[in-house]
């Protein structure tokens, strides 16, 4: 009976270990999860040079940024607040929110209301049905995340006064405008950045779940990660009222510390502390270089699904200068938070410029490079 139990015993054991190795190599070197406070370690430990962060954050200060956060491993390793950011302010992220909202539809895939190699008009017979055109007929899901459904429109040339942007955000039916522009390629062949789309999505996860997107994210995405589920902190989001749905385009507010949590989250494909959040499928699908942009490098030569490609990392971007950028091989998180507020976001002496972005960006993975080669 000893001879039996000590094999039972070994077997747990060697079962626990082997699991355990298996966590880490999915995982990598994530020892604790920030779902109730972040934690901080020195730059060295982390493998990083201090010098190289703190030119970083010096342009960052100079740049119209309010906020910077620097994670490696899953520990802050820098972080700096500019203008009128602070530890504790929930600014608004604008189109940062595509990116949650992506997250948001992985979520609403994983659990069977949605799929999104289904045609949109399956969603919203309403808007697209047999009487539309047959190329219309043809957008799925999946065009419409990756801004790829086929409908002209110049999104940041129309956000002139006046400009059609601006009619359509509107709107008493922003769903109803989207769909009476005109064509201006076949669905899956061009990409075209496109506020419209997002909002689309995000009444179809009202529609199919039977809550907004915001009490959808609140309960299935915010809530394990620890975002505003203190007592008294509750997020701000915007809706639109005639439709009924959240905002998917733009219109949440988040802290750098929260943004961290998602680019977390991304880093560790979709798993957090003992639970997967969202599928390896869907992270994996999302940062993908699903279809080129026309941009090129300089800023970002891909687009997955309302995730941004650039190669070695990839990002969520909103207007006026919003960044959440993961490197997923170096485990690293730069958060990055300017004037959200619209119109002043619109004027880039206020906000975080694209060149200086890109300068912060590469200072910071210029940290990594130096450490390593002292």
């Amino acid at each position: 009976m000893k001879t039996i139990n000590t094999y039972i015993f070994k077997a747990k054991f060697y079962k626990a270990v082997i699991a355990m190795i298996a966590s880490l190599m999915m995982f990598g070197c994530q020892d604790y999860w920030p779902t109730e406070e972040w934690r901080s370690a020195e730059p060295e430990d982390k493998g990083m040079d201090a010098i190289k962060l703190q030119q970083a954050q010096d342009l960052a200060s100079e740049s119209n940024v309010w906020g910077m956060l620097v994670i490696k491993d899953g520990y802050i390793v820098s972080e700096g607040y500019y203008n009128e950011g602070a530890v504790d302010f929930s600014g608004r992220v604008n189109s940062v929110t595509k990116s949650v909202v992506s997250l948001a539809a992985g979520i609403a895939q994983d659990k069977g209301y949605i799929d999104i190699d289904q045609n949109l008009s399956e969603y919203f017979p309403e808007y697209i049905n047999q009487n539309s055109d047959e190329w219309e007929q043809d957008i799925t899901i999946e065009n419409v995340l990756t801004m790829s459904w086929g409908y002209d429109w110049d999104n940041f040339g129309e956000m002139k006064p006046g400009g059609k942007y601006w009619q359509w955000y509107n709107s008493p039916d922003q769903l109803q405008y989207a769909v009476e522009r005109e064509q201006a390629a076949l669905p899956g062949e061009t990409w075209n950045y496109d506020c419209t789309a997002s909002q689309f999505i995000s009444a179809m996860i009202g529609r199919t779940t039977g809550q907004t997107t915001y009490d959808f994210v609140q309960e299935n995405l915010f809530d394990p990660l620890g975002i505003n589920n203190k007592e008294g902190e509750e997020t701000i989001w915007t809706s639109n009222s005639a439709g009924g749905y959240t905002d998917g385009a733009f219109g949440l507010y988040l802290t750098p510390r929260q943004l961290a949590k998602i680019g977390l989250l991304m880093v560790n494909e979709g798993y957090w502390d003992g639970e997967q959040i969202v599928s390896r499928k869907w992270v994996k699908e999302s940062i993908s270089p699903l279809i080129e942009t026309g941009y090129g490098s300089g800023f970002s030569e891909f687009y997955g699904l309302h995730w941004w490609n650039n190669g070695d990392y990839f990002f969520a971007s909103g207007l006026g200068g919003q960044y959440l950028i993961v490197y997923p091989e170096s485990e690293m998180i730069i958060v990055l938070t300017s004037q959200g507020n619209v119109p002043a976001a619109l004027d880039p002496n206020q906000t975080l410029s694209t060149a200086n972005m890109l300068a912060i960006k590469n200072l910071v993975a210029e940290a990594i490079v130096a450490k390593q080669l002292r």
